[in-house]
């Protein structure tokens, strides 16, 4: 697994991310959206025409990162997964 980390924050660095670990990702996004809009306290008809930008900006990023987050789950982590829940529940039942 720790294998599988270190190949997942590779690739995401090379996408231009920089996360460590797929539970990184939300709360980053949470982080974010909650900076823009005051802790939600900010309605999207009320935002200036800057921040209406930085939520679109926020929602394009978020896109572009859920779908790299995806494919290396994907890719990465549930073969991984499949395979230590292999190891762990391959013992014979008498």
């Amino acid at each position: 697994m720790k294998a599988a980390l270190r190949y997942y924050a590779r690739e995401m660095r090379r996408a231009g991310f920089d996360y460590d670990h797929p539970d990184e990702v939300e709360p980053d996004m949470r982080g974010r959206l909650a900076a823009l809009t005051n802790g939600g306290t900010i309605l999207v008809e009320k935002m200036s025409p800057e921040q209406r930008a930085g939520l679109k900006k926020l929602q394009d990023y978020e896109r572009r990162v859920a779908a790299k987050n995806f494919e290396l789950e994907q890719e990465v982590f549930d073969p991984v997964e499949a395979k230590i829940e292999k190891e762990l529940f391959a013992r014979k039942v008498k």
